[in-house]
């Protein structure tokens, strides 16, 4: 891509050397750990306090019923999880940590390379995930989600698809390229990875316009979600110890990033993947 940056007409990533806006990891465990579990999960946070200083708790869901003849004042939600964040002083959040009784989240703003970001989460990971272990609980779904966007320069007409996103690629729809205005384009499917793993991919494209305190700007923002669920009907069990979860959590997220580089490669197209890194 041309390296002219007073032309409009073009997408510029956020980044100066990548698009990447925020990325997200979960671990999802089946079934729900117990209260007395998650009272020892957030123990096992507490050494991360100093460095994600904000909490606020997740409450469960309750349903107040109201008898005829009884009066009373509905008990209060039991707490399901906390969450555990660092916030910039817009109020951007910048990373948080999400621990309740069936997952384990982390997401964060604050990406430069792959290595680095999931070593820095993984710590998170590796601290609680084998509390949620037990000989009746297994490991229901790793997700892995990035979300990229890139900048219109110019106007929407100028701003075509086709200076992005990649001619024929197999997760846009067709018709966005001779789009007139704002657009989407969401696809998915369920891939089967091996004979334990159901993966499920999602994409979902936006051309879309967005307030911001100096006005507003239009960008193409892609999703790029990926799943890989366990013990699925039609698939081969599969039971994880604990002294095994951080190396199965560890593999699974790397085989997704890999995958992931593949289907936004498919997305985007030649000129911008060079211009992030995505190839060489």
């Amino acid at each position: 891509m041309p390296d002219d940056r007073n032309r409009t007409g073009r997408f510029e990533p956020i980044h100066d050397a990548h698009a990447i806006e925020q990325v997200a990891f979960v671990i999802q465990f089946s079934p729900a750990l117990d209260d007395g579990g998650l009272a020892e999960v957030r123990k096992l946070v507490e050494p991360f306090t100093s460095e994600l200083p904000g909490r606020k708790d997740i409450q469960a869901l309750s349903v107040s019923i109201r008898v005829p003849g009884l009066s009373g004042l509905a008990a209060p939600s039991p707490i399901a999880g906390s969450a555990y964040s660092r916030t910039r002083p817009d109020g951007t959040v910048e990373s948080e940590l999400r621990v309740d009784q069936l997952s384990v989240t982390f997401r964060t703003v604050l990406y430069t390379r792959w290595d680095a970001v999931w070593q820095n989460a993984r710590r998170y990971f590796d601290a609680v995930i084998a509390k949620y272990v037990s000989a009746d609980t297994t490991v229901a779904a790793i997700s892995l989600t990035f979300f990229d966007k890139f900048l219109c320069v110019g106007t929407v007409a100028e701003c075509r698809p086709s200076l992005l996103l990649r001619p024929n690629s197999r997760y846009v729809c067709p018709h966005v390229f001779s789009a007139p205005d704002l657009w989407h384009s969401h696809t998915g499917a369920f891939l089967r990875v091996d004979e334990a793993t159901k993966r499920l991919l999602n994409v979902n494209v936006d051309y879309l316009e967005e307030n911001q305190p100096d006005g507003v700007r239009r960008v193409i923002a892609i999703a790029t979600a990926l799943t890989d669920l366990m013990n699925q009907p039609g698939y081969v069990s599969s039971r994880v110890m604990a002294n095994d979860v951080c190396q199965f959590l560890d593999t699974h997220m790397k085989q997704l990033h890999h995958f992931g580089k593949e289907v936004f490669g498919n997305v985007v197209n030649d000129d911008m993947s060079k211009r992030i890194a995505l190839t060489g």
